[in-house]
């Protein structure tokens, strides 16, 4: 019964953590399979991943755009909040920086592109998620530095217990150590406070920032 309950939670952080990390990397990851560009004065559309560097995509209303650029033509009022924060939609005209994965609420604009494909803004960002893994990793070591600092205490009162409990309660005693509570909690806490966040258009790049929180007293925007 003890190893159900084990690997039915590792079964359920791993889910967990998938789940998660998919949706935080959905929100930057979500692109057209075919965009529009200019070419010799002709718009043609072309696929996504025939982009390149000096290209000019055309973005109309209601459509994602597709590179890190300037805007070459056009004016538009852009939904870029989940790269900068900003509430409100931003008025880009000529000369203005977009960038990837910002929606065009309104206007239309050609874009010349400067970055594409991994080596975008929003493209780094889903690095930084992904590493996010690495700290996992890092509570659970915490978590089994706890957890062994707990095995003599829990030794010691299994047996001191012995001779009022008995096997059974002793052998209760001896399955009730932080180890696997610790390793399988606390990176489950961690990444479901990401999609928490998430949830709320607040991006977290950096899972450690979790653990800073508590020394913080002061936030600049």
């Amino acid at each position: 019964m003890t190893n159900v309950i084990y690997f039915g939670a590792q079964k359920m952080r791993l889910k967990t953590e998938k789940q998660t990390r998919q949706g935080l990397i959905d929100i930057f990851g979500k692109q057209p399979k075919m965009i529009w560009v200019l070419k010799d004065g002709v718009e043609i559309q072309i696929p996504f991943a025939s982009m390149n560097a000096g290209d000019i995509t055309i973005v109309n209303s209601g459509e994602p755009i597709p590179a890190d650029g300037t805007i070459i033509h056009g004016i538009a009022s852009i939904d870029q909040h989940v790269l900068t924060g900003e509430s409100k939609p931003a008025e880009k005209g000529v000369g203005d920086t977009v960038f990837a994965t910002s929606l065009v609420l309104s206007g239309y604009i050609h874009v010349l592109v400067e970055k594409s494909g991994n080596d975008t803004i929003a493209s780094k960002i889903c690095e930084i998620i992904n590493n996010t893994a690495d700290y996992t990793a890092s509570i659970e070591n915490i978590g089994q530095e706890m957890a062994n600092a707990s095995v003599l205490p829990t030794l010691t009162t299994s047996i001191a217990a012995f001779p009022f409990v008995g096997e059974s309660g002793t052998g209760a005693l001896l399955c009730s150590n932080f180890l696997d509570n610790m390793r399988i909690s606390a990176p489950i806490s961690m990444i479901n406070f990401l999609h928490i966040a998430s949830q709320h258009s607040i991006l977290i790049k950096d899972g450690r920032s979790f653990q800073l929180l508590q020394d913080i007293d002061i936030v600049v925007f």
